[in-house]
């Protein structure tokens, strides 16, 4: 395994430096805010969910896209931004992503 990544595995879940724990303190300050600009303009039902499963993305690009062949490795595979991903819900209460947010300069990220 290469070192950059070597380096991640060991600092999984620990803040690496003041300036991205400073910033993710900031994305959810920045999130909260669009939720509540979001719900006092429209009247629409909003869901905040930390992580995605790609199994079910992909479950629901195969019902829409029928004739293309998506594919993920593992069940236990997600999308799991800083910030969380922000959907609203449509009339079948299905979430349709609006917002997904992350912070880019942290830990060993390039």
């Amino acid at each position: 395994m290469a070192r950059k990544h070597d380096l991640r595995a060991q600092r999984a879940g620990t803040v690496i430096n003041m300036t991205s724990k400073q910033q993710e303190s900031d994305l959810g300050v920045a999130l909260s805010t669009v939720v509540d600009r979001i719900a006092d303009a429209f009247d629409v039902n909003l869901e905040h969910a930390k992580q995605w499963r790609l199994a079910d993305i992909v479950s629901s690009l195969r019902s829409d896209f029928d004739d293309i062949a998506f594919h993920y490795h593992f069940d236990t595979s997600a999308m799991k931004p800083d910030g969380g991903i922000l959907s609203m819900l449509d009339n079948n209460e299905t979430a349709r992503p609006i917002l997904i947010t992350e912070v880019k300069n942290q830990g060993t990220n390039d």
